[in-house]
């Protein structure tokens, strides 16, 4: 005859983590108080071109968002529909709750850009709010030997640069892994 054996859930002690697969607070299974301090996201590649929207650009040619623990590494190439030269331009704006953003609180960073042929570079600027993130062209920086002074309307601009995050900007659904600490 099998037996069964009834295993007894244990109470983690005050100051435990624990680590759970979804945002589902431990009290409904192990009681007491605990607070959420860290979450990390899943090892995901986002190709999803609808989260660009093109405002001086013709076309979105290399897009892909990696998500990777805490921060996120974004891909861009795009042709650009307007020259860049010392004028601020914007080129286009990322739906960021489809890229793993949950809120945003503000958020900037600078990189540069490089255009095809390797005939310029672009000093960019990546702004976000609560509901969108800006890709903004500032001033360009073009071969010594050129007569140009910006990079021509039609030219491909490609970048590269990356976003860390808080716990509380990483959407729940692009996570795999929350670290609870039980407080009480």
């Amino acid at each position: 005859m099998a037996t069964s054996t009834i295993k007894k859930i244990v109470t983690p002690a005050v100051n435990s983590i624990l680590i759970t697969k979804t945002n589902v607070n431990p009290s409904t299974l192990y009681g007491g108080s605990w607070t959420l301090i860290d979450k990390r996201f899943k090892d995901l590649t986002i190709t999803d071109t609808t989260a660009v929207t093109k405002i001086n650009v013709s076309s979105v040619d290399v897009f892909s968002v990696d998500l990777d623990g805490s921060k996120a590494l974004i891909r861009l190439g795009v042709t650009t529909s307007a020259a860049i030269s010392t004028s601020n331009v914007e080129l286009c704006r990322f739906d960021l709750t489809k890229l793993g953003w949950n809120s945003q609180n503000a958020y900037e960073t600078w990189f540069l850009a490089y255009s095809d042929g390797g005939n310029g570079f672009a000093l960019m600027d990546f702004v976000s709010n609560d509901s969108y993130g800006s890709i903004k062209a500032y001033r360009s920086i073009c071969k010594a030997k050129s007569t140009s002074t910006s990079i021509a309307s039609g030219s491909t601009l490609y970048m590269n640069f990356e976003v860390p995050f808080t716990v509380g900007q990483m959407g729940d659904n692009f996570c795999d892994k929350f670290y609870w600490k039980r407080t009480a």
